[in-house]
């Protein structure tokens, strides 16, 4: 929060605010071994030194900010250090300082650049493996929503095939109530008609004994009438 507002005071150009916030960063930085802390407040100061033409207190803080050996895992908290020091010292004509911080400063950059290519190659990897991931997901949940209509599909087939057997049941089972029922009344009717027959053949017997019957009688009562013609 202090090196916030101390970075704020200082692009205001308020260095005496600016210097005051970062150098009370500084003891708890280092108390805490917040080094990202301590390498920016540093920087920061000697920013100010060096806008204010104080070049040797500038160098002073630049120093310190590059000597911290946080700043070599990750460079871009030297950058703006290393500038720091190489503008100093072209100023000041002192070639041989200067090619050195500008050479650092060209080696910042270049780590820099191949961190933020393995950033992006990570990142694109990231990215490729996600898609590739979510395509993953996708098919599978494809491959799902296919094997379920396909289950829906037999499901639906074996209730038509249920319902077309039972159907067909319900129907043979109807012909055979109503074969059953035409048969049932064939075998009334037959049983009627037999009845019928029984009750005319015994009629006729009967008429037929009572015909033998009156012959006989007729021929008896004609013998018993004509006595000499039966002896």
């Amino acid at each position: 929060m202090m090196y916030i507002l101390g970075s704020c005071y200082s692009k205001k150009r308020q260095y005496e605010k600016a210097l005051s916030y970062y150098k009370k960063v500084i003891p708890i930085a280092v108390q805490r071994e917040y080094h990202k802390d301590y390498i920016e407040a540093n920087t920061g100061i000697a920013f100010i030194f060096k806008e204010q033409k104080q070049l040797d207190s500038a160098i002073y803080y630049c120093q310190k900010a590059l000597k911290n050996p946080y700043g070599k895992l990750i460079p871009k908290y030297q950058l703006e250090a290393s500038t720091i020091m190489a503008n100093i010292y072209e100023s000041q004509n002192k070639k041989d300082s200067a090619y050195k911080y500008l050479k650092l400063t060209i080696a910042i950059k270049d780590a820099l650049f191949n961190q933020e290519k393995v950033s992006q190659l990570e990142k694109l990897k990231f990215e490729e493996a996600e898609r590739e991931h979510r395509t993953q997901r996708r098919i599978a949940s494809m491959e799902i929503a296919f094997q379920n209509k396909i289950k829906y599909y037999i499901l639906l087939a074996i209730l038509l095939i249920l319902g077309a057997f039972t159907f067909i049941l319900y129907r043979n089972n109807q012909k055979k109530h109503q074969t059953n029922k035409i048969l049932q009344d064939k075998n009334n009717e037959i049983e009627s008609t037999l009845k019928e027959l029984k009750s005319t053949q015994a009629q006729l017997i009967q008429s037929e004994k009572l015909a033998s019957l009156g012959e006989l009688t007729a021929g008896i009562a004609h013998e018993i009438q004509n006595p000499l013609n039966f002896v």
